[in-house]
């Protein structure tokens, strides 16, 4: 994930739940995201935490269009509440950064850690019918440990195929430096 899909998907959740009675303007979704560029600016470039209003209508639009939020106008203001679908949807989108992306990664477990609980309630309390398999799904998307597992996991199998390449590369050295000895030619040496 971009960072600046990052905070928008951060923005739109804090916003939820900050707004969760009212429903959140497109201004208080902005405020989010900036307060949350702030915390990034050290680590991305500052065209990464820049938002229009215009990126972040039409985010909260692709949302609506796709039913994972519901628009509703009031006293001249259009305001945004997430549906549970919605909240499921942004939280799976937190949770499937690329294994290269670790920009994002401290702040998402930040976030998941003190969102989590927050988060939970609000979807549970939009109404009943809240299957058991969603239950489980909420569970380990909310899980900031298992986040910060899978990411270790992550690096793990990373280190290994690095040490891998590096033994290859030092084998293939060796057998280069030992042909050359040899006196082999060098298109000899490249094409073993």
């Amino acid at each position: 994930m971009k960072p600046f899909d990052l905070l928008l998907t951060v923005s739109a959740l804090a916003s939820q739940s900050n707004f969760t009675a009212r429903g959140f303007r497109l201004k208080d979704m902005r405020f989010v995201f900036e307060l949350c560029a702030n915390w990034l600016s050290a680590v991305l470039p500052p065209v990464q935490v820049r938002v229009h209003n215009t990126q972040v209508q039409r985010y909260m639009r692709d949302l609506v269009r796709g039913g994972f939020a519901k628009a509703q106008e009031r006293g001249g203001q259009t305001r945004f509440h997430l549906t549970r679908m919605g909240l499921l949807e942004l939280l799976q989108r937190l949770n499937n950064q690329e294994q290269g992306d670790y920009t994002g990664f401290h702040f998402t477990y930040y976030f998941l850690r003190t969102y989590g609980p927050r988060l939970r309630a609000m979807i549970e309390m939009e109404g009943s019918g809240f299957a058991k398999s969603l239950q489980l799904e909420l569970k380990a998307l909310l899980d900031h440990q298992r986040f910060l597992t899978q990411r270790l996991e992550q690096l793990d199998r990373k280190i290994e195929r690095l040490k891998v390449r590096m033994k290859e590369t030092e084998e293939t050295a060796e057998l280069a430096d030992r042909l050359q000895r040899q006196g082999e030619s060098v298109e000899q040496i490249i094409e073993r």
